[in-house]
């Protein structure tokens, strides 16, 4: 090992995967590839909620205690950073198996801890607020009971219960305040978690560093405005993420082509309403592997992010400023900060107004300005590159926090 990378932090990376994998799962192996690549060496602490299914009855019932305090997580993260001379721990998710008991395991050892926020579990229990289908911010103006009577985590009052008492809890016990840093993914983000609960995040302690994708890294990436012959949608088909608005309005644009790229549980039902519409010009091509995303994401003159809630940080808006895609998104949230730097925002309640907005999209000069524009986003904001600094400056800046 060089001299150079013998001096490189080591740090853990602590994860809880989803059942289904999702966007913080590609973050986190991104980050290890990035941290890896630059010397780090990187371990790993992976749960996966798949192990909930090859679980005894019993240990189900023990579940709950689980989700709050782990006497497995205290146990192997402190074996981890002893036999690999852990520096920093950066964690990632900690529900339901890990629980937030990784925290204090690894300052005991002396550690650096992180936290990534990819979603607002922290406020929100079901960590989207979002609920019927609307932003919700009841648990942030009435409590977290709120989310007890909706019901809000997997519909379920006990495991909603569940992770109410954690939170409380952990709160009560200043468990989160071991935390040397927070990672808030936009400033939209940061801002929301600082005015919800202040007394925990604040300018000092949450570092904004928003997600990123590896690129080629030569400038001449993105394909031209010539080469573009189509509107893009890419993510869950789900009418939270705001698919059946956009059917509407392709189908006023009978001249436009829109691809949509992946699955979700209003699959059929989208499907369906582009029939029942006669969108001649909707195409749907379900789940795609990832060279194949990228190669339709180059190719499209803007991705389009119609959500109806904040959403964390699309993964997909990276990707497209990575090829030179521009992106317009619903003006509310995340999407509609990071779409604000690029095509610009679609107002969430009068798509009536997203035709014109589309259109001008469609214009060889205007489209080539947007494509530039994107891919200088990416480089100056999204690149491993700059997030590697990013990344090591808030492992460097981490203070220990008072008790």
């Amino acid at each position: 090992m060089s001299e150079k990378a013998a001096t490189k932090q080591n740090i853990l990376i602590v994860h809880n995967r989803y059942k289904y994998r999702g966007g913080e799962d590609t973050v986190v192996e991104n980050e290890r590839q990035l941290l890896e690549s630059n010397g780090h060496k990187v371990v790993t602490y992976i749960r996966d909620n798949s192990e909930l299914d090859k679980m005894s009855k019993f240990q189900k019932l023990l579940l709950p205690l689980t989700t709050l305090y782990s006497r497995r997580t205290v146990r192997d993260i402190k074996r981890i950073i002893r036999e690999h001379n852990i520096d920093v721990v950066h964690v990632h998710n900690t529900v339901p198996l890990i629980s937030p008991s990784v925290y204090a395991a690894a300052k005991s050892c002396g550690c650096k801890v992180v936290q990534t926020l990819h979603n607002f579990r922290f406020i929100c229990p079901n960590g989207l607020m979002l609920r019927d289908g609307r932003i919700c911010d009841d648990c942030i103006r009435h409590g977290l009971k709120c989310a007890v009577k909706h019901k809000c985590y997997r519909s379920s009052k006990i495991q909603t219960l569940m992770l109410v008492t954690m939170l409380r809890l952990h709160r009560l016990l200043g468990t989160y305040r071991k935390v040397d840093k927070y990672i808030a993914l936009t400033e939209f983000n940061k801002q929301l978690l600082c005015s919800a609960l202040p007394k925990l995040f604040t300018d000092s302690n949450v570092a904004v560093k928003p997600n990123f994708c590896f690129g080629s890294g030569a400038p001449t990436a993105a394909v031209s405005a010539l080469e573009r012959e189509y509107f893009l949608f890419c993510g869950r088909v789900e009418e939270s993420k705001g698919i059946f608005d956009l059917i509407e309005v392709f189908a006023s644009m009978s001249e436009q082509r829109l691809i949509i790229l992946g699955t979700g549980s209003d699959f059929d039902r989208a499907v369906d309403c582009t029939k029942q519409l006669n969108c001649a010009n909707i195409t749907f091509l379900g789940q795609c592997v990832k060279p194949t995303v990228m190669e339709y994401m180059s190719h499209a003159k803007c991705l389009i992010v119609p959500s109806k809630w904040y959403e964390g940080f699309p993964m997909t808006i990276a990707e497209a400023f990575s090829v030179g895609t521009p992106v317009m998104a619903a003006d509310i949230g995340n999407a509609g900060e990071l779409a604000n730097m690029s095509a610009g925002t679609l107002p969430h309640d009068d798509i009536a107004q997203w035709p014109t907005l589309i259109r001008r999209l469609c214009e060889d000069a205007v489209l080539q300005t947007e494509i530039d524009k994107a891919y200088a986003l990416y480089k100056e904001r999204y690149s491993d590159a700059v997030n590697y600094k990013i990344l090591l400056n808030i492992y460097g800046d981490s203070e220990t926090s008072s008790e």
